[in-house]
């Protein structure tokens, strides 16, 4: 009786065949993973990018935009100023209370922020009894930027 040679040595060909296939497949499968996750990642990072674009293009095309105005100097007054954009020119509509009766309070945009902003860069016209409504030749864009 004969003997098979691979039996001796203690490997069988077809089990070497079997157990390279599967490294090569086990490798494979490692490597198509951490590439198909780098390009999930790179695809939700472009997504996040996409998003943040739409939103600031979306604020961008905003129509109205409100400020919430807070007392100055103990004055108890508070309100809000509506920017209206209107083809190229912004209305600004301005309501505060406790108003004062036939009382000119003036208002202006300054550049910057309170507490300590930067010099006028729009004048308004003045608040009486309570409202203002002025209508300014710059894109609610631009004041936007201010």
């Amino acid at each position: 009786m004969k003997k098979n040679i691979n039996s001796q040595r203690g490997f069988s060909m077809p089990l070497v065949i079997v157990i390279v296939a599967v490294l090569i497949l086990a490798v494979g499968g490692i490597y198509y993973f951490a590439i198909t996750q780098k390009s999930v990642k790179e695809e939700a990072m472009e997504k996040k990018d996409e998003m943040m674009k739409k939103d600031e293009s979306a604020m961008m095309e905003k129509k109205e935009m409100t400020i919430v105005l807070n007392a100055l100097n103990d004055s108890g007054q508070v309100g809000k100023a509506v920017f209206s954009d209107m083809n190229g020119e912004t209305k600004v509509v301005i309501n505060i209370s406790p108003s004062t009766a036939n009382v000119l309070q003036p208002s202006h945009i300054h550049a910057g922020a309170c507490p300590n902003p930067a010099a006028v860069v729009y004048p308004l016209n003045d608040v009486i009894n309570g409202q203002s409504e002025t209508i300014l030749d710059v894109s609610l864009g631009e004041i936007r930027n201010t």
